[in-house]
């Protein structure tokens, strides 16, 4: 085990052991869903390695506050309670908006190449071992076919969250210091905001328009009482 973290197995073995197992799953509007089932060492590999980054304190400084996906003790308790702190302080002003934004498909369309470059920054010590699973190309198999996967994070791996985390927190920490957003808050790809209105509809257009270098598409529609993703906050 130590010696795939460390990287040091075969070359050639990284798209096996990176790989895994689809089983096609019928969704609602009958389009299909692929489920992938990866190596057991392969997961077993990634929480370990984000056991080891547990608590580095510079990587969790970089995340938060407004990333509560990683690393962040009840995150999402801690942003539920940081959403309501937002919304009382405001009384009973009509100027402000909750915006809710949520990517489509987000940790498979995510650039590897940009997580990638991420943890040589941020995650040094992982570096080698994410390199080794991500920077081949891994199979995917079905019982009649095999295909190679080369974007996104694999379904399941314990590090999808942290690697997502890393490629958008440069579009979160943009959002914040232009738009001026009261509240800022993440739980992987699911961003919620509170801002002036012509603020809220400039964060949105941005996300759907830039993203963060390209890198992810934006759901254009998601159900909200109030409007597409916006809601009067009084």
């Amino acid at each position: 085990m130590q010696n795939f973290l460390d990287a040091k197995l075969p070359a050639d073995a990284a798209k096996h052991l990176s790989g895994a197992q689809l089983t096609a799953l019928w969704k609602p509007d009958r389009s299909i869903r692929p489920i992938a089932c990866g190596i057991v060492y392969r997961r077993l590999a990634s929480r370990l390695a984000m056991q080891s980054i547990k608590f580095d304190a510079e990587l969790h400084n970089y995340l938060e506050p407004h990333q509560i996906s990683v690393g962040t003790a009840g995150g999402l308790e801690a942003g539920v309670h940081a959403l309501r702190h937002t919304l009382s302080s405001m009384g009973s002003s009509k100027k402000y908006v909750l915006l809710s934004i949520d990517f489509s498909n987000a940790f498979n369309r995510c650039s590897r190449q940009a997580f990638l470059d991420e943890c040589q920054i941020h995650t040094p010590a992982l570096a080698r071992y994410i390199h080794y699973t991500y920077g081949t190309a891994a199979l995917l198999h079905t019982r009649e076919q095999s295909f190679l996967s080369q974007e996104g994070t694999q379904q399941g791996d314990p590090l999808g969250m942290l690697l997502f985390s890393l490629v958008a927190h440069p579009l979160v920490t943009y959002i914040q210091s232009t738009f001026r957003p009261l509240l800022n808050v993440w739980m992987a790809d699911d961003g919620t905001f509170v801002a002036p209105i012509d603020n809220a509809l400039k964060i949105y257009e941005y996300i759907k328009t830039k993203g963060p270098q390209g890198v992810f598409i934006c759901k254009h529609q998601r159900p909200k009482s109030g409007g597409p993703q916006c809601q009067p906050t009084s």
